[in-house]
């Protein structure tokens, strides 16, 4: 788990072959799931059900064809439960 502030140092300490990708959307709509498929990892908590599973925001990292990319999994835009960081993360 890292805050907002926290992803904001990271960012600015990224070389020239490194992303952050921050995936935003409602919850139950995949984005933990697309993480686990992309990055072939199994770090974000996928549910089954309409129902938010991520509560905080995840950072996996996957390295393609020379790139170093970021992947941050948030927790879903309409989640009562993550009302905090859904705020936050629209400003970042």
């Amino acid at each position: 788990t890292f805050s907002i502030k926290d992803l904001s140092k990271f960012k600015r300490q990224l070389g020239p072959r490194e992303k952050i990708v921050c995936l935003l959307g409602e919850t139950g709509n995949g984005k933990s799931t697309f993480i686990n498929q992309i990055s072939k990892k199994n770090e974000c908590i996928e549910g089954d059900t309409p129902e938010a599973v991520t509560t905080e925001p995840k950072m996996v990292n996957y390295d393609y064809d020379g790139y170093n990319y970021y992947f941050i999994d948030t927790p879903g835009l309409n989640d009562k439960k993550g009302q905090y960081y859904s705020r936050q993360k629209l400003e970042f």
